[in-house]
């Protein structure tokens, strides 16, 4: 179960970087 959490934790990390990149 600790590598799922790792894995969502991850992609928002991702999208957080890339949302204002994609906004634009």
């Amino acid at each position: 179960m600790q590598k799922a959490l790792i894995i969502i934790g991850i992609l928002i990390l991702i999208v957080g970087l890339f949302w204002p990149l994609a906004k634009e």
